[in-house]
């Protein structure tokens, strides 16, 4: 019934939770707490994108207390980035930063990987958000040193579309693009239509901010209609209030992306795959820094990032 859920997300989402909520159910019946677990990461994941980071924010929570009674351990850090991702949603900064210093706390091997890369991003993201510059680019600074470690093209894509939004904060669009070029030519590869949203986003910003409005209509457009087939009701929430501040801002522009991306405002919510919770033999993988910005960017990441650890 997951897998029947997995197959039903791109294109029949009532039928994926149907299937989630039907193996939710058989699993609770039967005394499968680690396979409550992974159908409830999946419910999580579909309310992410609906909009809702409350229900999204319970789903993950009970997922985790499932997951914590069927005595699980090497997946903990996955879900307590889950979880995490919601809060950040929810517009709580604080508690956001607190569970995001959870999962790196629950990695007890302290290795590089992707998850550590992502979570780092996460932090670069709401310390800037909360105004304290240096801690954030210092994990800014550690995130790029793993990924590089890793030698991980999708996550220091992710690193790069991460220095293109501090580059934009500081109105250096000149840098800003040179980041999202250096992405995008690491991407080449990835069919992550998630992560390629999310930089088609930042290309727009930059290139509205820059001035430079060669197609910048069109562009805006076909992302807005791509977003609108796939059903991403978050990500197309973005594209709103960018429309609304391209509409409006006539000043200073990089004043408008910082306003931008620290608003509290509850967008969206996940745009990876939910977290495998299914056997111990299983690892934690996949990235997404898709999140770069705070109306929900950091929301979307963790679930690709559970994506497949073999």
């Amino acid at each position: 019934r997951i897998l029947r859920g997995d197959v039903a997300l791109r294109t029949e989402p009532a039928a994926a939770r149907a299937s989630f909520e039907s193996a939710m159910a058989l699993a609770l019946e039967h005394g499968l707490p680690l396979a409550a677990a992974s159908a409830s990461q999946r419910l999580g994941r579909l309310a992410l994108r609906a909009g809702d980071p409350t229900a999204a924010r319970a789903a993950f929570q009970r997922s985790l207390d499932w997951y914590r009674e069927s005595d699980g351990s090497h997946q903990l850090d996955v879900l307590l980035y889950n979880l995490a991702t919601a809060v950040e949603a929810s517009a709580e900064p604080a508690e956001a930063i607190r569970h995001y210093l959870e999962v790196l706390a629950a990695d007890a091997e302290a290795k590089p990987s992707v998850l550590r890369v992502d979570t780092r991003l996460a932090l670069a993201r709401l310390y800037a958000r909360t105004g304290d510059a240096a801690t954030a680019r210092g994990e800014l600074a550690s995130a790029q040193a793993e990924a590089l470690s890793l030698h991980s093209e999708r996550a220091l894509a992710a690193v790069s579309m991460a220095q293109a939004e501090f580059a934009m904060r500081d109105a250096d669009w000149l840098r800003a693009r040179q980041a999202l070029n250096e992405a995008q030519l690491r991407m080449q590869e990835s069919e992550d239509e998630e992560l390629q949203a999310d930089w088609r986003w930042l290309d727009l910003w930059q290139r509205w901010a820059a001035q430079k409005g060669d197609r910048w209509q069109q562009d805006f457009d076909q992302l807005q209609a791509d977003l609108g087939e796939r059903g991403d009701h978050l990500r197309l929430a973005r594209m709103q209030a960018l429309a609304a501040l391209q509409a409006a801002t006539t000043g200073d522009r990089a004043a408008a992306f910082r306003t931008h991306v620290s608003a509290a405002i509850v967008h969206r919510a996940e745009g990876g795959k939910a977290a495998p919770i299914v056997a111990d033999s299983e690892n934690a993988s996949g990235f997404q820094w898709s999140t770069l910005l705070a109306l929900g960017l950091g929301c979307t990441l963790g679930f690709a990032i559970a994506r497949a650890r073999r």
